[in-house]
């Protein structure tokens, strides 16, 4: 007999009962079999950009970044993310200070123009892994290459060249004249500069772990498995909500929320209520990313705070039964 196709299937209510059975199992983590899969291709990378002489002697490091790295991988859908980081550093001058103070105080020194040093990167890159992986695995993107996965043997894979970047600001004693936050920034196609913080991403997403009872980072899973089945039920367009989105969306959320003591449903129902009002209530520009320091809205976001809303009330609609 023909199964029903999942739009249908998303459009019949479920009992709560079938909600927390399938909320249990969206928010377990990459399978053991996944998890080797994703490291076996972080190592043939690795080992890929150990093989470039002009990679090694820049000193580049591979990071790991990303829902595998933070640990909000969704089962059966796991892949990598891998940043290059190049050691040169791209300064942001907080209020203050300047580019004669930190070549000064803080032993900078001048170095080739970070567009040179990112173009060479990406030519390196994409020769060692085409190399490696073969020429038709390998797609380049605005932002990083991506490596095919081969069923069985290796996930996806994202690998993003990119330099440091340092948040330097005023200390506030003669011991500490300067305070620094480390950072990595991409450049994008047209020159424009992207900056991220995944060192700080991810200690604030463990420590909202801790503070949640070990909830938060389930909760993430279960959002995300509901945004899969949206997109694939056409409620929501693909790509419209990536994950980052959604992991930021959730961590807004305050730490009592996730304690209650409550099922499955009655939590998830609980933090998307929360993230409406959240929305609702506080203007945009309050709103940051995990790291606190970039705003969750904006031009410089691929997403709007529409499209957000359009996830949580869509998610919200599927599970009112």
């Amino acid at each position: 007999m023909q199964q029903p196709d999942l739009a249908t299937i998303l459009g019949q209510a479920l009992r709560r009962s079938d909600w927390n059975t399938r909320l249990a199992q969206w928010s377990k983590p990459a399978s053991e079999t996944e998890g080797e899969q994703i490291e076996r291709a972080a190592r043939m990378v690795r080992a890929a950009i150990a093989g470039s002489d002009w990679l090694a002697e820049q000193g580049v490091e591979v990071i790991p970044q990303g829902s595998y790295r933070n640990n909000t991988n969704v089962r059966t859908r796991a892949d990598m993310d891998l940043c290059v980081r190049h050691p040169i550093v791209k300064p942001i001058y907080g209020v203050g200070v300047t580019q004669a103070d930190i070549l000064r105080d803080l032993n900078y020194a001048h170095g080739p123009a970070i567009p040179d040093v990112i173009a060479r990167m990406k030519t390196e890159l994409s020769s060692i892994l085409r190399a490696k992986f073969g020429q038709n695995n390998i797609s380049p993107g605005s932002k990083a290459f991506t490596i095919s996965a081969v069923q069985g043997s290796r996930s996806d894979i994202d690998v993003v060249p990119a330099v440091r970047a340092q948040i330097i600001v005023r200390g506030n004693t003669i011991l500490v004249p300067y305070r620094v936050t480390e950072g990595i920034m991409i450049l994008a196609p047209g020159g424009v500069e992207i900056y991220n913080y995944p060192a700080i991403h991810h200690a604030n997403g463990k420590a909202k772990r801790e503070r949640t009872a070990h909830r938060f980072k389930k909760i993430v899973r279960q959002m995300k498995s509901m945004r899969d089945d949206l997109v694939d039920a056409g409620k929501l367009k693909p790509r419209q909500v990536p994950s980052f989105l959604i992991e930021c969306l959730v961590y807004l959320v305050e730490d009592e929320h996730f304690r209650v003591d409550e099922d499955h449903y009655d939590r998830f129902r609980r933090i998307l209520s929360r993230q409406w009002e959240i929305l609702r209530d506080r203007a945009s520009g309050t709103l940051c990313e995990i790291n606190d320091l970039k705003q969750l809205f904006g031009p410089h976001q691929p997403w709007t705070i529409e499209d957000a809303r359009d996830f949580l009330r869509a998610a919200y609609e599927r599970t009112n039964n």
